[in-house]
């Protein structure tokens, strides 16, 4: 026994937006597997013929059966949350599952005629949902419009219905939506994404499905067509897509720091700055000690890791408007602007080389202690331009480097 996934699914798809629960499923008569199944056929085993439902704690199971009476299997309602279900809940699952055997296929399916009075609950359900639900038959033509197409069409339900699509779209729009008609036409479901004008004239971003109806033999009857408003979450989308590029074009991916691009845009806006006002910054390089070394014996893997580390520290460390960079593979910079005195700035770069002795990485090979060298400058009336300020710091870095590593050097303007 199996079920066609179409319009089964989209019936489950209903059935769980109206009880509000987390998972409405089909379970076959003849599914042995899992425990939701179990209580299934204990449910519809159990049954009478007025197709008792039984919940028991957050799980409703009620039977689904062929019009002669045959048991074609149950609907499973289940929630993570401890509930009851009430009398309205269970007759809206029993709709459910009338609507369901409808698409349950079997070796001698017969097609039941609809119940009327489920189908006026479901259309009731229907019309309660913000998403567009119509039946379109072979020949385009509709058999049930809810609600949500007057909000959309400004044209009332009941006038949709015998109407072709092609006049409630237009020639245009028609257009563009036929070859995913025809494709679902020759059976094949639909999904595609839309901007539609509604009745009002405001622009919206539409979710749209085309899920063919199929007869025992398999041959195309009509197409259940659903269409979401989706605009916020397409605007959300785009917005997070734009943030993603900023980021990416001003953020170094591996430490979550500024890139170069910052920091040489950045120096140059405080030269300026300085240039003006006469008001100092500082600037510091730091250089790992011994990074390639990393590389090569416990692998890049873990000189990323080393990386993330260091971004992190300075992160921790910087203060208000200053700056941390990573400008280079091993390479870092920081453009302070609250400390504005040598001692300060020194001061500074001494908790981050600190901070970066405290740090140990646990390997397969042994622990990894790190080590760094920082060189520091501070602006000078003396100075042209940034260039000069940061030569005089990778020249203090260069000393410290020279002298035996891991420790601070400053550089003063050269009188």
């Amino acid at each position: 026994m199996s079920a066609p996934p179409e319009l089964l699914d989209v019936t489950l798809g209903l059935a769980r937006r109206a009880l509000r629960v987390a998972h409405v499923s089909f379970v076959a008569g003849s599914d042995a597997a899992g425990g939701l199944a179990a209580i299934a056929r204990h449910a519809f085993a159990n049954a009478d013929d007025g197709a008792m439902a039984r919940a028991v704690g957050s799980v409703l199971t009620v039977p689904v059966r062929a019009a002669d009476g045959r048991s074609l299997g149950a609907l499973v309602a289940s929630d993570a949350r401890k509930r009851d279900f009430d009398d309205v809940e269970v007759a809206m699952l029993r709709d459910f599952a009338r609507l369901a055997a409808q698409y349950v296929v079997t070796p001698t399916t017969v097609v039941p005629s609809p119940d009327e009075e489920a189908l006026r609950r479901l259309s009731t359900i229907a019309n309660g949902l913000p998403a567009m639900i119509g039946y379109w038959t072979r020949d385009l033509r509709c058999e049930f419009a809810n609600d949500a197409y007057r909000a959309w069409f400004g044209i009332p339900p009941e006038r949709i219905v015998g109407i072709t699509m092609n006049e409630l779209l237009g020639p245009a729009l028609f257009a563009e939506n036929e070859p995913f008609v025809r494709r679902a036409l020759r059976g094949v479901p639909q999904r595609f994404q839309r901007r539609l004008i509604k009745a009002d004239g405001t622009a919206t971003m539409t979710d749209a499905q085309y899920l063919p109806d199929k007869d025992a033999q398999g041959n195309v009857r009509g197409l259940l067509v659903m269409a979401n408003d989706v605009e916020r979450l397409f605007a959300a989308q785009q917005t997070l897509e734009e943030t993603n590029v900023k980021m990416e074009a001003t953020t170094d991916f591996l430490t979550g720091l500024n890139n170069r691009r910052v920091f040489e845009r950045r120096s140059a806006e405080a030269f300026a700055r300085f240039d003006a006002t006469g008001v100092a910054f500082g600037l510091i390089l730091l250089d790992l000690d011994g990074f390639k070394g990393i590389n090569d014996t416990y692998g890049h893997d873990t000189g990323d890791d080393v990386l993330r580390i260091i971004g992190r520290l300075l992160a921790q460390n910087v203060r208000g408007d200053d700056v941390a960079a990573r400008v280079g593979g091993e390479e870092f910079a920081i453009l302070s602007f609250g400390a504005r005195s040598a001692p300060d700035l020194c001061a500074l770069a001494e908790r981050v080389r600190s901070a970066v002795g405290k740090e140990r990485i646990e390997t397969s090979l042994g622990s990894i202690a790190m080590t760094c060298s920082l060189g520091v400058a501070l602006t000078d009336d003396g100075d042209d331009d940034f260039r000069t300020v940061y030569a005089r710091a990778d020249a203090a870095l260069y000393e410290v480097k020279r002298r035996g590593k891991n420790a601070v050097g400053f550089k003063e303007i050269a009188a």
